[in-house]
Protein backbone atom coordinates (compact mmCIF):
# COMPACT_ATOMS: atom_id res chain seq x y z
CA UNK A 1 0.00 0.00 0.00
CA UNK A 2 1.53 3.51 -0.87
CA UNK A 3 1.66 6.14 1.92
CA UNK A 4 0.44 9.52 1.71
CA UNK A 5 2.86 12.51 1.18
CA UNK A 6 2.37 14.53 4.28
CA UNK A 7 2.04 18.35 4.06
CA UNK A 8 5.48 19.81 3.40
CA UNK A 9 5.11 22.79 5.37
CA UNK A 10 5.21 21.58 8.87
CA UNK A 11 7.95 19.30 8.06
CA UNK A 12 9.74 23.04 7.19
CA UNK A 13 8.64 24.53 10.55
CA UNK A 14 9.44 21.79 12.60
CA UNK A 15 13.37 21.83 11.19
CA UNK A 16 13.75 25.89 11.58
CA UNK A 17 11.85 25.70 15.18
CA UNK A 18 14.60 23.07 16.09
CA UNK A 19 17.55 25.56 15.66
CA UNK A 20 18.00 27.48 18.72
CA UNK A 21 19.57 30.38 16.99
CA UNK A 22 16.61 30.56 14.07
CA UNK A 23 14.27 30.06 17.03
CA UNK A 24 15.74 32.97 19.02
CA UNK A 25 14.88 35.42 15.99
CA UNK A 26 11.57 34.71 15.79
CA UNK A 27 9.55 35.47 18.85
CA UNK A 28 7.23 32.93 19.74
CA UNK A 29 7.85 30.56 17.37
CA UNK A 30 5.73 32.91 14.34
CA UNK A 31 6.03 30.28 11.99
CA UNK A 32 3.02 29.49 9.67
CA UNK A 33 1.40 29.14 5.88
CA UNK A 34 -0.26 32.61 7.04
CA UNK A 35 0.47 35.66 8.18
CA UNK A 36 -0.53 36.38 11.63
CA UNK A 37 -3.12 38.49 13.22
CA UNK A 38 -1.33 41.09 14.64
CA UNK A 39 2.30 42.24 13.22
CA UNK A 40 3.62 43.77 16.19
CA UNK A 41 6.89 40.56 16.29
CA UNK A 42 8.90 39.58 13.48
CA UNK A 43 7.10 36.14 11.55
CA UNK A 44 7.84 33.29 9.11
CA UNK A 45 5.64 32.45 6.16
CA UNK A 46 6.39 28.93 4.62
CA UNK A 47 5.06 28.05 0.75
CA UNK A 48 4.87 25.77 -1.60
CA UNK A 49 5.29 28.58 -4.86
CA UNK A 50 5.33 25.64 -7.51
CA UNK A 51 3.73 22.12 -8.07
CA UNK A 52 5.10 19.42 -6.55
CA UNK A 53 7.54 17.83 -9.54
CA UNK A 54 6.74 14.02 -9.03
CA UNK A 55 10.27 11.96 -9.94
CA UNK A 56 8.70 9.14 -9.79
CA UNK A 57 9.34 5.97 -7.40
CA UNK A 58 7.66 8.39 -4.61
CA UNK A 59 9.91 11.14 -4.96
CA UNK A 60 9.43 14.96 -5.20
CA UNK A 61 11.26 18.24 -5.65
CA UNK A 62 9.36 20.69 -4.33
CA UNK A 63 10.51 24.35 -4.49
CA UNK A 64 9.53 25.98 -1.15
CA UNK A 65 9.83 29.23 0.21
CA UNK A 66 10.35 30.93 3.64
CA UNK A 67 9.77 34.31 4.04
CA UNK A 68 11.13 36.46 7.06
CA UNK A 69 8.91 39.55 7.77
CA UNK A 70 8.63 42.86 10.10
CA UNK A 71 6.86 46.11 10.77
CA UNK A 72 9.58 49.00 12.05
CA UNK A 73 8.75 47.77 16.02
CA UNK A 74 11.31 49.13 18.61
CA UNK A 75 14.01 50.97 17.56
CA UNK A 76 15.34 47.64 15.28
CA UNK A 77 15.91 48.28 11.59
CA UNK A 78 13.11 45.84 10.05
CA UNK A 79 15.13 45.33 7.04
CA UNK A 80 18.16 44.10 8.92
CA UNK A 81 15.51 42.07 11.16
CA UNK A 82 14.33 39.69 8.40
CA UNK A 83 17.52 39.31 7.00
CA UNK A 84 18.88 38.43 9.87
CA UNK A 85 16.11 35.91 10.32
CA UNK A 86 16.44 34.50 6.12
CA UNK A 87 19.98 33.75 6.52
CA UNK A 88 19.53 31.69 9.43
CA UNK A 89 16.61 30.05 7.65
CA UNK A 90 19.18 29.56 4.93
CA UNK A 91 21.70 28.26 7.55
CA UNK A 92 19.48 25.49 8.64
CA UNK A 93 18.15 24.54 5.51
CA UNK A 94 21.21 24.08 3.90
CA UNK A 95 22.08 21.62 6.36
CA UNK A 96 19.03 19.60 5.79
CA UNK A 97 20.15 15.98 4.85
CA UNK A 98 18.04 12.92 4.85
CA UNK A 99 15.59 14.39 7.04
CA UNK A 100 12.79 11.99 8.51
CA UNK A 101 9.44 13.24 8.67
CA UNK A 102 6.06 11.30 9.09
CA UNK A 103 6.33 8.49 5.70
CA UNK A 104 8.92 10.79 4.27
CA UNK A 105 12.77 11.93 3.84
CA UNK A 106 14.12 15.14 2.91
CA UNK A 107 16.90 17.05 1.94
CA UNK A 108 17.29 20.72 0.77
CA UNK A 109 19.47 22.90 -1.54
CA UNK A 110 19.24 26.54 -1.40
CA UNK A 111 18.21 27.82 -4.49
CA UNK A 112 18.59 31.93 -3.90
CA UNK A 113 17.89 34.32 -0.77
CA UNK A 114 17.25 37.94 -0.64
CA UNK A 115 15.74 40.87 0.34
CA UNK A 116 11.92 41.58 -1.32
CA UNK A 117 10.31 44.96 -1.95
CA UNK A 118 8.27 45.74 1.06
CA UNK A 119 4.45 45.26 1.55
CA UNK A 120 2.98 48.69 1.71
CA UNK A 121 -1.07 47.24 1.66
CA UNK A 122 -1.46 47.91 4.93
CA UNK A 123 -0.53 51.93 3.76
CA UNK A 124 2.52 53.22 2.79
CA UNK A 125 3.26 54.54 6.50
CA UNK A 126 3.40 50.73 7.82
CA UNK A 127 5.30 48.63 5.44
CA UNK A 128 6.14 44.77 6.31
CA UNK A 129 9.41 44.59 5.45
CA UNK A 130 10.57 40.76 4.09
CA UNK A 131 13.32 38.64 2.86
CA UNK A 132 13.50 34.89 1.76
CA UNK A 133 14.84 31.58 0.90
CA UNK A 134 14.17 29.53 -1.58
CA UNK A 135 14.91 25.81 -1.54
CA UNK A 136 14.66 22.50 -3.47
CA UNK A 137 13.15 19.85 -1.20
CA UNK A 138 14.21 16.39 -2.60
CA UNK A 139 11.03 14.27 -0.84
CA UNK A 140 11.17 10.17 -0.50
CA UNK A 141 7.62 9.05 0.37
CA UNK A 142 8.24 5.82 1.82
Amino acid sequence: MESVLPWIPPAIRRLLLADPLFAAAVPGGRVSTRAPGDVTTPFVTIQLPTPLGAMGGGGYKPLVQVDAWSATVGGDDPEGVVWRIAMTAKNTLERARNVPYQSMHYSCRVLDAGPLPPDTSRGTSSPLYRAMVRVEMTVHNT
